[in-house]
This record gives structure tokens, sequence and C-alpha cells, in this order.
């Protein structure tokens, strides 16, 4: 799973919080399937939950985006079809 100390250094770096806030979520879809989001159709509830891990990211919240990423990655799922346990 991506750390907190590894969002800080992407963002020191100058990455988008958006593509980070996707990296996120595709890392946590990952945990739960051997898919990426790549291979899931984009959906109004990626993109909310996008743009959510993105303003925490923005308030450097970085746990509270690992969090929200770990949910939306179960959402997103569940919406898919999977079955998450």
């Amino acid at each position: 799973m991506i750390t907190t100390s590894k969002i800080e250094q992407w963002v020191k770096e100058g990455r988008d919080s958006n593509k980070i806030a996707y990296a996120l979520i595709n890392t946590a879809i990952k945990k739960h399937i051997p898919l990426s989001l790549r291979d899931l159709p984009d959906t109004a509830t990626l993109a909310s939950e996008v743009d959510a891990i993105a303003e925490c990211i923005d308030s450097k919240d970085y746990q509270d985006a690992i969090n929200i990423s770990l949910e939306s990655a179960e959402i997103i799922l569940e919406e898919e079809g999977f079955e998450i346990e």
C-alpha cells in the first residue's frame, strides 16, 4: 500500500493530486482483485472519489486520503459486481 510518506514525496515532486488519488484507488483495487482501474469502466463514483481524495491531498491530510481510497476501491468494485470480503 502507498504510505503517507510516499504521498508527501509525490507532492514535493509536484505530482498532480488527482493523479496521486487515482494511484491510491488503483493500488487499493489491486489488493482485492488482479485488475486495475484501466480494466474497469470510468464511473461517476470514480470521478467523485478521486476529487474527494485529491482534496485531502491538497489539504495535506494524507492518512485521510489513504482511508478514503480504501473505501472507494470497495465501493467501485461492488458497483462492478465484485464481492468484497
